[in-house]
């Protein structure tokens, strides 16, 4: 492989990327900001810094002067989940902080390329027993469960650096959507 292919592949990859899947889940974080709520974020491995990278992006990058900011915050920071990691578990850890904070409204956005990592199912497990609302972006799992989040955003290539890839680059999709809808409105 050269810088070439790879870029190539990268193309490829962003070009399958399923677009409805993206205004879904802008939509789900706009109303949630309208009503004031919380969104979460969390990732594993390469997945981290992405979840936290989105959560700063939407409290920071979408501020607009005179509106509501939009209340985000990662919940796969180091030092809380390492601490309910040492204490109870790391399988469960994001779900205990999820379970702790959450009021009704609140979103979830997981960050998992293999869509298997314990922590994060069971984050999005917890969610759903509150009722709440999830969004999961994978990758090119055909054996994950589609009911795990209200939106599921795969990216379809099998090596991990393109996933992590595409991840942050629908982070950035779904944080300039939401941007536009909150200056949209009145």
């Amino acid at each position: 492989m050269n810088p070439d292919s790879y870029f190539s592949q990268l193309s490829d990859d962003a070009v399958t990327v399923c677009r409805p899947c993206i205004e879904a889940a802008a939509d789900l974080i706009f109303k949630a900001w309208r009503r004031g709520s919380m969104i979460y974020t969390a990732g594993n491995g390469g997945s981290c810094p992405t979840a936290q990278h989105l959560a700063l992006d939407l409290s920071k990058g979408c501020r607009v002067i005179g509106k509501a900011p939009v209340r985000s915050m990662c919940l796969s920071d180091s030092a809380e989940i390492m601490a309910w990691s040492n204490d109870v578990n790391y399988e469960d850890a994001i779900a205990f902080m999820i379970r702790g904070r959450w009021v009704p409204g609140d979103v979830f956005i997981a960050i998992s390329c293999s869509g298997k990592s314990q922590n994060i199912i069971k984050a999005l497990l917890a969610v759903e027993t509150l009722a709440g609302k999830a969004i999961l972006l994978t990758g090119n799992n055909t054996d994950i469960r589609d009911d795990l989040a209200d939106v599921v955003i795969p990216v379809q290539d099998s090596e991990i650096r393109r996933q992590e890839d595409i991840h942050l680059a629908v982070a950035h999709c779904l944080t300039w959507l939401l941007k536009q809808k909150i200056e949209a409105t009145p």
